[in-house]
């Protein structure tokens, strides 16, 4: 977990939870998430940040969107699909936009630091 020096927590009422929307099922920690909009009683946005969005999304796309929809029902996760080719950069802006106070990452890489 990342926190700035100068963080001060107030609750967490938006978390963010990104997502390439590529085999949802098996590369999203349900539990852990859930434990979490549990404990907080956080709204959920899930969002993919991808440079080839413009109008519509692909077959792939809403099929696995549909299965998050059913992973994280209980929930009511909204859903965002940002075309811009800078993660970090649309990630910040969301962020500020839509006030979240947690962004979950799942890296699909291990790094040893």
């Amino acid at each position: 977990m990342i926190v700035p020096n100068d963080a001060v927590f107030s609750g967490m009422n938006n978390i963010a939870l990104t997502s390439d929307f590529e085999d949802v099922e098996n590369n999203t920690p349900v539990l852990a998430i859930k434990t979490v909009l549990e404990l907080f009683k956080a709204r959920l946005h899930i969002v993919n940040v991808d440079s080839e969005h413009y109008v519509t999304l692909t077959e792939e796309f809403l099929t696995e969107r549909a299965k998050m929809q059913a992973m994280f029902a209980d929930f009511n996760p909204e859903f965002y699909f940002i075309g811009m080719n800078d993660f970090h950069e649309a990630i910040q802006q969301f962020s500020k936009d839509h006030q979240i106070d947690l962004i979950i990452i799942i890296p699909k890489k291990s790094f040893i630091l």
